[in-house]
């Protein structure tokens, strides 16, 4: 069981990043969230790079949600993936 940084509860399947964890719970929340993205500068803490502005969507990187006290955010380019780990993480668990 590891402690989500997000919500500050252990959890037993949890996404990592260098330092943080977010449970399957707090993503289904972060992803129902993603669409008002946290006003700001900051760095993502799953990769670690700061915002990007840019002219190019493609290009561009917004900190999209952070928890609650603001000590963890996670970045436009990072949600997808977490979403997809976790839901790698839910099919494996359910097989077994």
């Amino acid at each position: 069981m590891e402690l989500c940084t997000f919500c500050g509860i252990e959890r037993e399947h949890v996404v990592y990043g260098p330092g943080v964890c977010i449970c399957e719970l707090c993503v289904a929340e972060v992803s129902s969230a993603a669409d008002h993205p946290v006003q700001g500068d900051g760095v993502c803490s799953f990769c670690l790079k700061a915002e990007r502005h840019s002219c190019f969507a493609f290009r561009r990187r917004k900190i999209i949600v952070a928890s609650a006290a603001g000590d963890v955010q996670i970045c436009s380019s990072c949600l997808p993936i977490i979403q997809n780990v976790d839901d790698r993480n839910r099919k494996a668990a359910s097989r077994s």
